[in-house]
C-alpha cells in the first residue's frame, strides 16, 4: 500500500523547488489515485492542480492521467457527465500518443459510467475492449480488474455462471500478484453470487473475509460496500434488525465520501427494512431520497429498485392504486434495461463471434494452402531427379487439392451464410426494408462489374452492400417503422447508423475494407453527406458505388412514409446530381446496367431513356 503521509510530505518538499514541477505534477496524480476511493474531493483538487502544471509543461501523458483521475473522482460523487467529458479528453490524447495502457484504463472507466446508468450492453462492450488490450500488454492486475467488471455485468443480467467464472479468473490472477485489495473485491463478488444462488451462509463467509481485508487496508469505500452486502445477507436470513444495523453503517460511510450511488442503494435497503418493520413514514423518507438520486444521475437500475420498493410501501399502506402505478413503472424500466437491449446485444455479439471465428478459420486454410503449394513445388523439384515417382506424387497432389477445394467451398458457403445472417438481423428490426440490402448488393456488384473493377474490389462492394444497414441495430425501433416524417433530432439519431455499423464491423477481420465502405456510403461529392462530410477524392470508390446503388434501390421501393418513385424520376435524380452528389463514373455505369437489363429494380427502366455522357 502507498503511504499517503509520505506522499504529502514529498508534496510539501516539491512545492518549494520550481524546477521539479514535473515531479510535483506526477506526485499530485499519485495522491489523487490513492485518495479518490475515500476522499474524492481531495482527489479532484490534486488532479486539477496536476492538470494545470502538465498543461504549462506541455506533457500529454500527465495531462491525460490528470483528466482520467479527475473523471474518476467525479464518477464517485455521481457527476457522470463531467466524468465522461474528462474520460473522453484523456482517451483522445492516449489514442494520439499510442498509449495502449491508458486507452484500456479509460475504456474500463467509461464502462463503469454505463454500468452506473444501467446501460449494461455498452458497459460490457467497453470492459471487453479493455480486457483485450490488457491481455495483449500482459497487464495482469488490469486484467483482473476487467474480469471483475465483466463479472459485475453478467451478474446484473442474471448470467450467474458466467459471472462466477469471471470472478474466479480475477481471484486467481489477484492471488498470484498478492493484490490484497483485488482479492477482497473478488471475495465480495463471489459472495454476491452465493447470495443470488440462495447460499446465504456461504455468502456471509465471503463478505466477512472481504471486510477483514478491507479494514486492514483502511479501504473505507470497500468497507462500506462489505457492510451493505452483509446487511443484504442478514435480510435474506430473516434478521431485519441486524440487516438495518449494517445498512445504517453503510450509509454513514458512503456519505463521508459523497458516493451518490452508494447513498441511493443504502437508502433503498433501509427503506425496504423499515417497510418490513412497519415503519412506513421512515421508509418513505429513505426511498424518496434514493429515487431522487437515481433520477438526477440517470441510474435506471436504481430507479427501478426504488419503484419496486415504493410499490411494496403503498401496498403496505393499502393504497393499491399507487402500488400498481409504481409496479408498472418498475416493469417498464426493467423492460428498457434488459429486454430489447439484451436481445440486440446478444444478436450483435453472436454475429461478431461467428464471423470472427470463420475469418480465423479462413486464414488457417489460406496458410494451409500456401504450405501445400510449397510442398507441391518441392515435390516437383524431386520429380525431375526421380521420375519414377512422378505418377505417385501427382496423385497425392490431386487428392490434397480436391480436399482443399472442398474445404474452401464449404468455408466460403459458411462465411456467406454469416454475412446474410447479419443482413437478416436488420430486416427483423426494419420489416419495411426486407430485401433492400440484397437488392442493393446485386445492383452495386453489377455497377462494379460495368466499371471493370478487380474481382477483389467487386467482392468487397458486394459484401459491404449486404451489411450496409447493420448499424440500424442501434437505432430505436420506432424510428425505423415511423410512417411520418422524422424530426431534426430524430434524423440526427438516424444518421448515426453508418458510424454504428462501422463500430460493429471494424472488429471483424475481413480481408476487405468492409467497415470503411459502410462508414462512408452516405458521403456525397459536395461534402453534404454524413457522418464525416467527406468530399470528392476523400471518398473511396467502393463507397461511391454503394451510395448510387442504395439511392436507386431505395427510390424504387415503397417506404412507410412515401410511395416508390416513378422510373424516370430515379434516373432524373442520378443525371441531375451527377458530379455534384454522385460520382460521374458510377452514375454512368449504373444507367448502363439498368438500360441493358442486367439489373431491374422494382420499377424497371424504359429502354428509350437516354442521357448525355
Amino acid at each position: 500500500m502507498v503511504d499517503v503521509n509520505k506522499l504529502h510530505a514529498k508534496l510539501t518538499e516539491l512545492r518549494s523547488v520550481p524546477e521539479k514541477r514535473l515531479e510535483l505534477a506526477k506526485t499530485l496524480n499519485q495522491l489523487a489515485s490513492v485518495e479518490y476511493r475515500n476522499n474524492p474531493d481531495k482527489a479532484k483538487k490534486h488532479a486539477e492542480e496536476a492538470l494545470s502544471l502538465a498543461r504549462d509543461l506541455g506533457l500529454d501523458d500527465v495531462i491525460a492521467e490528470s483528466q482520467l483521475l479527475y473523471g474518476i473522482a467525479c464518477w464517485i460523487t455521481g457527476n457522470f457527465d463531467e466524468a465522461m467529458e474528462n474520460y473522453l479528453s484523456s482517451l483522445e490524447i492516449w489514442k494520439r500518443t499510442g498509449n495502449d495502457q491508458g486507452i484500456a484504463r479509460v475504456y474500463n472507466n467509461i464502462g463503469n459510467i454505463h454500468r452506473g446508468q444501467g446501460s449494461y450492453s455498452k458497459a460490457l462492450e467497453y470492459f471487453l475492449k479493455s480486457l483485450e488490450i490488457k491481455n495483449g500488454l500482459g497487464d495482469s492486475r488490469g486484467t483482473a480488474i476487467s474480469y471483475l467488471n465483466i463479472g459485475n455485468i453478467y451478474k446484473q443480467l442474471s448470467l450467474l455462471k458466467q459471472a462466477q467464472e469471471s470472478y474466479c479468473s480475477a481471484l486467481k490472477i489477484s492471488e498470484e500478484n498478492q493484490d490484497e485489495l483485488s482479492i477482497a473485491n473478488c471475495y465480495n463478488n463471489i459472495g454476491l453470487i452465493h447470495s443470488r444462488q440462495g447460499n446465504h451462509l456461504l455468502a456471509l463467509e465471503q463478505h466477512k473475509k472481504a471486510l477483514i481485508t478491507r479494514e486492514r487496508l483502511d479501504d473505507i469505500r470497500g468497507i462500506a460496500n462489505s457492510y451493505g452486502n452483509i446487511g443484504n445477507v442478514y435480510d435474506a436470513l430473516g434478521k431485519p434488525s441486524k440487516a438495518l444495523e449494517y445498512f445504517q453503517k453503510t450509509l454513514k460511510e458512503v456519505e463521508k465520501f459523497q458516493d451518490t450511488r452508494g447513498i441511493a442503494l443504502s437508502c433503498n435497503n433501509i427503506g425496504s427494512i423499515y417497510i418490513n418493520l412497519g415503519k412506513l413514514d421512515e421508509a418513505f423518507m429513505f426511498i424518496d431520497r434514493a429515487l431522487q438520486i437515481a433520477t438526477d444521475t440517470g441510474a435506471k437500475d436504481l430507479e427501478a429498485s426504488s419503484m419496486q420498493i415504493f410499490s411494496d410501501l403503498y401496498e403496505a399502506k393499502q393504497n393499491f392504486k399507487q402500488a400498481l402505478n409504481c409496479s408498472k413503472k418498475y416493469l417498464r424500466i426493467r423492460e428498457e434495461l434488459f429486454s430489447q437491449e439484451s436481445r440486440d446485444k446478444i444478436a450483435t455479439l453472436q454475429v461478431r463471434f461467428d464471423t470472427e471465428r470463420k475469418c480465423k478459420e479462413a486464414e488457417i486454410y489460406r496458410e494451409k494452402n500456401i504450405e501445400l503449394e510449397n510442398e507441391i513445388s518441392e515435390r516437383l523439384k524431386v520429380e525431375k531427379e526421380l521420375k519414377k515417382h512422378r505418377d505417385h506424387l501427382e496423385e497425392i497432389v490431386q487428392e490434397r487439392t480436391a480436399e482443399l477445394l472442398k474445404v474452401n467451398a464449404g468455408l466460403e458457403k459458411s462465411f456467406m451464410g454469416t454475412i446474410f445472417t447479419i443482413s437478416k438481423i436488420i430486416e427483423m428490426r426494419d420489416p419495411y426494408a426486407i430485401g433492400h440490402q440484397i437488392r442493393t448488393a446485386e445492383l452495386a456488384r453489377s455497377i462494379a462489374l460495368e466499371m471493370k473493377l478487380s474481382e477483389e474490389r467487386i467482392q468487397a462492394v458486394y459484401l459491404a452492400s449486404i451489411v450496409h444497414d447493420i448499424g440500424k441495430i442501434r437505432i430505436p425501433q420506432e424510428f425505423l417503422s415511423r410512417s411520418g416524417k422524422l424530426s431534426d433530432l430524430e434524423l440526427n439519431v438516424m444518421r448515426t447508423y453508418p458510424q454504428a455499423g462501422y463500430d460493429i464491423l471494424k472488429t471483424i477481420e475481413f480481408p476487405w475494407p468492409i467497415a470503411d465502405i459502410v462508414l462512408h456510403h452516405h458521403e456525397l461529392l459536395d461534402g453534404s453527406g454524413y457522418p464525416s462530410g467527406l468530399m470528392g477524392k476523400e471518398i473511396m470508390q467502393e463507397s461511391k458505388i454503394l451510395c448510387v446503388a442504395d439511392v436507386v434501390e431505395a427510390m424504387s421501393s415503397s417506404r412507410p412514409y412515401r410511395a416508390a418513385f416513378p422510373q424516370k424520376a430515379i434516373l432524373d435524380e442520378l443525371v441531375k446530381n451527377r458530379d455534384i452528389l454522385y460520382d460521374n463514373e458510377c452514375v454512368n455505369a449504373c444507367i448502363s446496367v439498368l438500360q441493358k437489363g442486367i439489373f431491374t429494380p422494382k420499377n424497371s427502366v424504359p429502354d428509350s431513356y437516354t442521357v448525355n455522357r
